[in-house]
């Protein structure tokens, strides 16, 4: 299963009102390089995720002790 860094998760500042959130944190971690099936669905999903749902959403996936 995919899991986000703490570290790098704190460091992502959305920017760019254009993109949803999702998209942007998406584009920030480099996502479409991940070729695991079950994974890439999740990132598809978050890709078009905004807001609550998608901070929700990276929360699920954050490993706290890195």
């Amino acid at each position: 299963m995919l899991m986000f860094s703490q570290t790098v998760v704190d460091s992502f500042r959305k920017q760019n009102p254009d993109l949803r959130y999702g998209q942007e944190f998406h584009q920030f971690m480099q996502l479409n390089k991940i070729e695991n099936t079950a994974d890439k669905e999740f990132c598809d999903r978050l890709y078009q995720a905004d807001g609550e749902k998608a901070i929700a959403m990276i929360r699920e996936r954050t490993d706290r002790t890195q």
